[in-house]
Parts: C-alpha cells; sequence; structure tokens
C-alpha cells in the first residue's frame, strides 16, 4: 500500500505510540538519566514511562538511539509514513514536572532566582514559592521538546 499510496503523491503520516502527551516519548526502556523524576524522588512510570524533558532537548544518549532510532525506522528504513502526527495532550502534567538534577539546574539558569533560594524551596514547594516561573519554565522546556523533536522529524526527512 505504501508504494500505491506514494505513486499516488499521498502524503503518508504515521502517530507513534511512544510519541505523544510531551513526556510518552520513547519506549519503557529508559535509563535514570532520562526518565521524568517526581517530587517525592520516584520516577514517573504509570500509565507509562515518562521521559525528562532535557533528555530530548539536549538529545541524550536514550534521545538519540531510541527516539531518533524509532524516527528513522519509520521514516527513512521502512520509509512507511512521510511525516509524522502526534496526539498531544500533555494535561496530566499541568503544574507538575519534571524534578531532576538536570532540570533543577535548568530551572535556576531560565528563573534567574538565586539557587540558594531554588535549593531551599526544592522539589516540593518550587511549585508554591515559584508558580509563575515554573509554569513559564515548564511551558518553555515543553517548547523546546517540541522543536528539537520538529528538527530530528525534519532531518530525517531531508535525507529521505
Amino acid at each position: 500500500m505504501n508504494a500505491a499510496y506514494k505513486k499516488c503523491g499521498i502524503f503518508r503520516y504515521a502517530q507513534p505510540y511512544m510519541l505523544c502527551n510531551g513526556y510518552r516519548i520513547g519506549p519503557n526502556n529508559k535509563p535514570d538519566k532520562a526518565k521524568f523524576q517526581l517530587a517525592d524522588g520516584s520516577y514517573r512510570t504509570k500509565p507509562h514511562q515518562a521521559i525528562c524533558p532535557t533528555a530530548v532537548y539536549k538529545q541524550s544518549p536514550y534521545y538519540q538511539e531510541e527516539v531518533v532510532g524509532m524516527l528513522k525506522r519509520i521514516l527513512v528504513d521502512k520509509d512507511s509514513s512521510d511525516g509524522i502526527m502526534s496526539n498531544w495532550e500533555p494535561y496530566m502534567f499541568d503544574f507538575k514536572g519534571c524534578f531532576c538534577p538536570r532540570c533543577k539546574e535548568e530551572f535556576i539558569k531560565y528563573s534567574g532566582l538565586k539557587k540558594a533560594d531554588i535549593d531551599e524551596a526544592w522539589p516540593t514547594k518550587i511549585i508554591i514559592n515559584h508558580k509563575d516561573k515554573w509554569v513559564k519554565f515548564r511551558s518553555w522546556q515543553h517548547a523546546k521538546m517540541c522543536v528539537q523533536l520538529e528538527k530530528t522529524i525534519n532531518l530525517r526527512m531531508i535525507s529521505c
């Protein structure tokens, strides 16, 4: 069917299950450095294993191997799609965030707040003490993830 669609000029989309909802990116074999860490120190594993936003926009080894690898298989190796469509509903992460050490460092840089103030509030009071900056930071991180995914997909599309 793929060959017939291409011959007819029909643009094909894929919606990979492991590329949606903001943080369900990549399969559930993430190393700790790529996992979305909750404020209590545990990792977000239900209903799926979530990814730390820095693992995406800083292109961690997990991102390069698993996520880029998945996209390459779909777009280049199998040539089963011309583009990626994602069901993107990150509502389950509203007013939450990844509280890993990498995200803490990113928040310190982004917010311009004193490290000591963030250390004192991190992780459980950061949303209360710095809600406006935290919400903007989380939106900024989410946007950086979307930009990185688009760059990755477009790069793979160009190489087809």
